[in-house]
């Protein structure tokens, strides 16, 4: 009797660590960090395992207070996403970090380089991510000027 209730714990046991398991989300913890290595960790994690998981928790971090370092790496990880719901999220949230002016240069580059990644010339925002990019080979910045015309002069071809 006593075999069986030992036997009848450890399935218990078992099995509810493997429920557990299935719902944790392996880039979570980095992403929710407050520590800025912790947090590139998890947006290079999130890109790895796949990005549509963590999109929020990625526009997040491209859209708060950050460093430029996570804030590039958190851009990066969000080129890779492919479901089309989450896409358009992500498009929106990149076009307004792209278009403002209180960003730093090299963020708005790189959002709007992931913003190249993601639309197609043919897709239905493809025309605004051509727009934005020749409003930004317009802007002061040179860097930012520079690699804006070449991203807008490659989707003209």
């Amino acid at each position: 009797m006593s075999a069986r209730i030992l036997t009848a714990i450890t399935m218990i046991l078992f099995s509810g660590s493997l429920i557990a398991a299935e719902g944790e989300r392996p880039c979570d913890s980095g992403l929710s960090s407050s520590i800025a290595s912790e947090q590139i960790n998890g947006a290079r994690c999130a890109a790895e395992k796949g990005a549509n998981d963590y999109s929020a928790e990625l526009l997040n971090l491209v859209s708060s207070e950050n460093p430029d370092d996570v804030k590039l790496e958190a851009a990066y990880a969000l080129a890779t996403i492919d479901d089309s719901d989450k896409k358009e999220a992500v498009i929106s949230a990149l076009v307004e970090v792209a278009g403002s002016s209180s960003e730093s240069p090299v963020i708005r580059y790189a959002s709007a380089l992931t913003l190249h990644a993601l639309v197609e010339k043919g897709d239905d925002r493809g025309q605004e991510v051509t727009d934005l990019l020749t409003e930004l080979s317009e802007e002061r910045d040179d860097l930012l000027q520079d690699l804006s015309a070449k991203l807008a002069e490659a989707r003209s071809k």
